[in-house]
């Protein structure tokens, strides 16, 4: 993001914020491919060995191309050592406690309970020392603009609406249909290969005068709205090719809200406020793909727990549904014999197991009910907050009198 505000002319500075976005669209979608094509086909370390090659050519690039700006040793007299220690503790605290706080049971659990009440007072105090440090890690002072304040909650908010294209058909893929990760690749492939071309798109939209980006941003979050719409019709007889049309609104869906999020938000950031601007969108979305992933897995289990126990309920309360006419028909749908005795230990495991899927599919079914609603609130947030901004490349012309 610092080298898009500083290096790259106007007229592509939109490609360089697109080449940005890649990070939320297309590496979390290649990455589980990738890691599974290895493990399954290769070996497990090259998981490690695969980034070498592109991270050599990447050091030659920035060594080419990229200006070297004066080495400024001074500087580490001003450097911000304490924010460093008391924001990046808060934050590893804070996922720590997110990450175990089902399995400790949240609150219940006293090693939850310290590790909330440590970090949320570092982050306080991390907070005050940005405010008032020469050389802060975090410039809070621009939280003020309107349009970066939009744009970090927005961000925040997106990666939470993307999980619907990726963890929720990979849990429906895993626990009904059984797949492993390779299998499912196809489809997290379908968002994230199209990226290449569909982020510079919509970068050359956005770079017309006349469109304004709060709209595709708007026309982004409905595509997202509706690919949700259609995961929640989900039912245990869906194989991979229902969920391709979810998949293509996720690839057409997400670099057009990431896209107008990150154009608007760097509008009201100057170039040398840069490496502030990369700092706090960096943290934002770092924390905030944890936390959302945790979010998500958190409210996928309880509503899977509360539909089996509707489910059992409705069961035991109407056992003639689970009775076979005699021991020839029985089977994992139909358990019982006329007598209420189990027609056999596999037929009831099958039932079990029945349960259990039917339980996950309607979870999954209010999950997405749950992003649809963080996607209406990004569109509130869009509608309230955010001020119309311009293409990099156009400026205001003033107009002047025509003589007569």
């Amino acid at each position: 993001m610092t080298v898009a505000l500083r290096f790259l002319p106007p007229p592509l500075k939109l490609y360089g914020l697109g080449g940005y976005a890649l990070t939320a669209t297309f590496g979390p979608n290649m990455a589980a491919s990738l890691a599974a094509f290895w493990t399954d086909e290769v070996s497990w370390m090259f998981v490690f060995w695969q980034v070498v090659p592109a991270m050599l050519i990447g050091m030659l690039l920035i060594g080419w191309g990229l200006p070297q700006d004066p080495l400024r040793t001074e500087r580490f007299k001003q450097i911000d050592l304490f924010g460093m220690l008391t924001g990046c503790s808060a934050i590893a605290l804070l996922i720590l406690a997110l990450t175990q706080g089902e399995r400790l049971d949240w609150l219940n659990s006293p090693l939850f309970v310290g590790l909330l009440l440590t970090a949320l007072p570092l982050f306080v105090v991390f907070l005050i020392n940005e405010w008032f440090h020469p050389l802060p890690l975090f410039k809070l002072q621009m939280l003020q603009r309107r349009n970066l304040t939009h744009g970090l909650l927005a961000l925040a908010g997106v990666l939470i609406v993307s999980l619907s294209g990726s963890a929720l058909p990979s849990a429906y893929f895993a626990q009904v249909e059984g797949f492993r990760t390779l299998e499912f690749a196809p489809l997290a492939l379908a968002i994230g290969l199209p990226q290449l071309l569909i982020a510079p798109l919509v970068a050359a939209l956005l770079n017309i005068r006349w469109i304004d980006c709060r709209w595709v941003l708007a026309a982004g979050l409905g595509l997202l709205v509706t690919s949700c719409g259609l995961g929640m019709h989900i039912t245990s007889d869906w194989a991979r090719q229902n969920f391709w049309l979810i998949q293509i609104l996720q690839a057409f869906g997400q670099p057009m809200v990431i896209l107008p999020i990150l154009m608007s938000a760097t509008s009201v950031v100057a170039p040398p406020e840069g490496p502030f601007a990369s700092a706090m969108f960096n943290t934002v979305r770092g924390f905030s793909s944890i936390a959302a992933s945790t979010l998500v897995s958190w409210f996928v289990s309880h509503r899977e727990q509360f539909h089996s126990n509707v489910l059992i309920n409705h069961a035991v309360s109407r056992p003639w549904l689970m009775t076979a006419l005699d021991s020839s028909q029985a089977n994992r749908s139909q358990p019982l014999l006329p007598d209420g005795s189990v027609s056999s230990s596999e037929n009831l495991s099958g039932f079990a197991t029945l349960v259990k899927h039917q339980a996950l599919v309607l979870s999954l079914s209010d999950t997405w009910m749950l992003l649809i609603g963080f996607a209406a609130f990004m569109l509130l947030l869009t509608a309230i907050l955010p001020k119309r901004v311009w293409p990099p490349q156009t400026l205001i012309q003033p107009v002047t009198p025509t003589s007569r």
